[in-house]
């Protein structure tokens, strides 16, 4: 099962997708996630490419957070805790999102 069926089968509030998937890669996973539904869910690119250019392929794909391998589990647990209470991603201290951009945390 690809990610997109995995998502309409669940519906899941936050999708974790990596961005180096077999077949569809995470971006146009994600861009068709936003294309179907819109602003649900929150999408976390969880990846080990970090660059600046990632981080704005992430953003332009429509991912509200961008981690990158390893993650603390930590820093997975705060993006949660802000989602599942409607409040701004405050996960680390380069979240853009609260100035319009994508969130980015780094190795812990």
């Amino acid at each position: 099962m690809n990610g997109l069926a995995e998502y309409e089968q669940f519906q899941p509030e936050v999708t974790i997708l990596d961005i180096g998937l077999p077949g569809q890669n995470g971006y146009e996973v994600a861009r068709e996630l936003r294309r179907r539904h819109g602003e649900a869910p929150f999408l976390i690119a969880l990846t080990g490419w970090g660059q600046d250019e990632d981080r704005r392929l992430a953003q332009e794909a429509g991912f509200d957070c961008h981690l990158v391998k390893p993650v603390d589990p930590d820093t997975i647990g705060r993006v949660l805790e802000c989602v599942a209470g409607g409040e701004p991603c405050n996960a680390c201290d380069r979240c853009l999102k609260r100035r319009g951009g994508v969130a980015d945390a780094g190795r812990s």
